[in-house]
């Protein structure tokens, strides 16, 4: 059930602008998601832009979906919070754990884990309380959790607006990459595998019908060490695509070491690693820097290596430390 409210929209005054004075109980991003999902009608006409305007003032019907419930029992499972305020926290997610639930995944994830640990998470979406950024459900790595609606919305904008800084640190099969690099274009779903993404180089972009719901993937990297056969990359992701590192890295024949889904091919089978050992998907969400929303201090938190990567460079002859 689903019930209509009628509103007003000013002159030269954006929609979701003006929706949000409206519907001050309801956050921006809630507003925008009903918005593109066609819930907006301006003078009978469906509006689906945030940033619509009208010249004239003109008046306008919002249909508000009923707020479906969720039973989410705590999970006895407990992960690092590394750090917390009145307002976040950060914390430490494991490797081959899914964030939240969703088709397929109904407990024992990430969130089940935070409602049996912190005492309040934001209920932007009643599914997934606290989560205001993913990490897939093989990568190791830190999180940003809400403990506010108002947390979740400050935070949200700042993923937005790249003001978050996000250092990530992989082994990549194969050598021969420039020392620095940047891989810029556009990633979606893999038209041929649902479970996987495409991303499409930007010097492809004339060469490949790219379709229109692609969006912009952009990130940087440092190769820090090689030895013959493996990579040791330093990765800042600018945009925060689905398996964007791993998906673009894959489409320059330098996949992710421990990548089941993205592995190069020998012989028409999935190549494999060339020792017995399982280390798991070697990609780590090591770092996390921003201007804190509401102290405006500098906030930085970063994990140390975990163990598994510590061995895999032992492995291969690799020496680093955790000061890196």
């Amino acid at each position: 059930m689903s019930h209509e409210f009628s509103f007003t929209l000013p002159a030269n005054t954006r929609l979701d602008f003006a929706l949000v004075q409206c519907l001050p109980q309801h956050t921006r991003s809630k507003i925008q998601r009903w918005i593109r999902e066609g819930r907006v009608k301006i003078s009978d006409r469906v509006v689906t832009k945030a940033g619509f305007q009208s010249k004239r003032e003109a008046n306008g019907i919002i249909c508000i979906p009923e707020e479906k419930t969720f039973e989410l029992k705590p999970s006895h499972v407990k992960v690092p919070i590394l750090y917390e305020d009145d307002f976040f926290a950060v914390i430490h997610k494991p490797p081959k754990m899914t964030v939240h639930p969703g088709a397929g995944t109904k407990g024992d994830t990430l969130v089940h884990s935070l409602i049996g640990q912190m005492d309040s998470l934001s209920n932007e979406h009643q599914e997934r309380p606290g989560i205001v950024h993913r990490l897939d459900r093989e990568t190791e790595g830190l999180l940003l959790i809400a403990k506010t609606n108002d947390a979740h919305a400050k935070i949200s904008r700042l993923f937005a607006e790249r003001k978050i800084r996000k250092t990530y640190y992989a082994f990549l099969f194969g050598t021969g990459l420039p020392a620095q690099g940047h891989l810029y274009g556009k990633i979606g779903r893999h038209p041929k595998d649902r479970k996987k993404m495409l991303f499409i180089p930007d010097s492809d972009k004339n060469r490949i019908e790219i379709p229109a719901y692609y969006k912009e993937a952009s990130l940087t990297y440092s190769i820090l060490q090689e030895t013959q056969l493996f990579s040791f990359a330093k990765i800042l992701l600018e945009t925060g695509r689905t398996h964007q590192i791993r998906a673009s890295f894959f489409s320059i024949g330098r996949p992710v070491v421990g990548d089941k889904i993205y592995a190069l091919k020998k012989n028409g089978k999935k190549s494999d690693m060339p020792f017995s050992e399982d280390y798991g998907l070697l990609l780590l969400a090591r770092k996390l820097e921003f201007i804190h929303p509401f102290t405006g201090k500098e906030f930085s938190c970063s994990l140390p290596f975990p163990k598994r990567f510590l061995q895999f460079a032992e492995k291969i002859g690799i020496e680093f430390s955790n000061s890196r």
